[in-house]
């Protein structure tokens, strides 16, 4: 009993650190929309911007763009009403960090 005890202890410590380094990868995706009709973008990765990364973008129509050398891109509603963005990169893996934001309307 206590063979397989310590057994599954030492599987449940690396199975968590196998999840732990699949979702530890450094990727920060960090969405600013202070600006009421716009959304400042960035995206990171241990603390340095990641330039030509791409962002998916959903909320007026899906697209794919791509961060500025300094890791960012500014995104503004063109929509006829204010509506909710949402923000998607994918790390090397194929995990993904997404992000939302609500802007506002910019023809008010």
């Amino acid at each position: 009993m206590k063979m397989l005890s310590t057994t599954m202890l030492a599987t449940s410590l690396v199975l968590s650190s196998a999840v732990m380094a699949s979702t530890s990868n450094g990727i920060k995706l960090d969405v600013n929309s202070h600006a009421g009709d716009q959304a400042v973008v960035k995206v990171t990765q241990d603390g340095q911007p990641l330039a030509n990364y791409p962002v998916e973008i959903k909320g007026f129509g899906p697209k794919t763009r791509m961060t500025d050398d300094n890791g960012q891109i500014v995104v503004s509603n063109v929509a006829g009403s204010g509506m909710n963005y949402v923000f998607t990169v994918q790390d090397q893996q194929g995990n993904t960090i997404s992000e939302d934001a609500y802007l506002a309307n910019k023809r008010r």
